[in-house]
């Protein structure tokens, strides 16, 4: 019984994989090489997890390499063209709303600001959407066109840091809780 092909192949083979699949994703994806690197690598992490069930004969390397590889940049583009409409329909929506109106007396009005100008388009969406307007969480999901985790998941956390940017930075060894703890524990409920 012959060893398997990953205890037999030389470096220069793996060389030569490497370099046409550079080749083929360059030409495929464009020029941008940490894309390229990024895409290149990942079809030989999954050419090592799966190389029990790859036939190494025939090119079987090559053609496994160049169909993950084609698969996974193609998912990468799918996902940065979601995002770009995302931020688009965010960016659009956001052109319709109003500056938040200072409140008398409010020492850090210009720190909410500063933050607020800090977030990227839809975090301060979905902020803006869910404290301001008041609109529920699923409505702002569906709005955009995002799972409800993920908008419940921003909230969460823009507004903790927005906590910790108002509260300056915790005590030395004293850690913060999340906010939903907070208003879960809060005294007297």
């Amino acid at each position: 019984m012959q060893a398997p092909w990953w205890t037999r192949i030389q470096a220069d083979e793996v060389a030569r994989l490497r370099a046409r699949l550079l080749h083929f994703v360059r030409a495929k994806f464009g020029p941008s090489l940490a894309e390229v690197e990024d895409i290149v690598q990942h079809a030989f992490v999954m050419l090592f997890r799966e190389r029990q069930k790859v036939q190494a004969e025939n090119d079987g390397l090559y053609r496994y390499l160049h169909v993950v590889a084609r698969n996974h940049g193609l998912d990468r583009l799918k996902s940065a063209r979601l995002r770009r409409e995302r931020l688009a329909e965010a960016a659009e929506h956001l052109a319709h709303r109003r500056p938040i109106a200072p409140a008398a007396g409010r020492d850090d009005i210009a720190a909410v600001r500063a933050f607020f100008c800090e977030l990227d388009e839809l975090d301060r969406l979905i902020l803006w959407s869910h404290v301001v307007e008041g609109r529920p969480l699923s409505a702002i999901a569906t709005e955009l066109n995002l799972n409800w985790h993920e908008v419940a998941g921003t909230v969460q956390r823009v507004l903790h840091r927005l906590r910790q940017k108002l509260d300056g930075p915790p005590a030395r060894g004293v850690r913060s809780a999340p906010p939903y703890r907070e208003a879960r524990h809060a005294p007297g409920s």
